[in-house]
């Protein structure tokens, strides 16, 4: 008996994996196939949604013609920063100061911002190590 075979998308929402991920696949339309969601350290799978949505890590269909999945996460570990200089208590005789740090975060850290004493909110350069602009005190 032949079968007919269709594309299935298959979309990741989020830092987690699917496997299998048969994503761009050609697959028998009629046959049942499963999918299951690994989400990463730190991230939390929330659901399946598109043509058919579901709470449960693994998703079991059956191939038709124009099924479209994404499995979706959620990052809830927060970011770290600290300040690597001018450490903590000590005195600037120049009124002229660059703040450097790090970053760090399970994921990726996309940017870091800050400011001085509640002022307006900058951009630093760099992330996982980073550098404030010359701040005037």
């Amino acid at each position: 008996m032949p079968w007919n075979v269709c594309t299935l998308t298959v979309d990741i929402n989020g830092p987690g994996t699917v496997k299998p991920n048969y994503d761009d696949q050609l697959l028998k339309v009629g046959k049942t196939y499963s999918m299951t969601a690994k989400a990463g350290n730190g991230v939390n799978f929330i659901n399946w949604t598109g043509s058919i949505s579901s709470p449960n890590l693994t998703l079991i269909f059956e191939m038709a013609s124009d099924l479209a999945f994404k499995a979706n996460f959620f990052d809830f570990q927060k970011p770290t920063v600290t300040v690597t200089s001018p450490i903590s208590g000590q005195w600037l005789k120049n009124a002229v100061v660059t703040i450097t740090g790090k970053a760090k975060d399970n994921v990726a850290v996309a940017a870091v911002y800050y400011r001085l004493n509640g002022g307006l909110w900058h951009i630093a350069e760099g992330t996982t190590n980073w550098k404030s602009a010359k701040l005037i005190l």
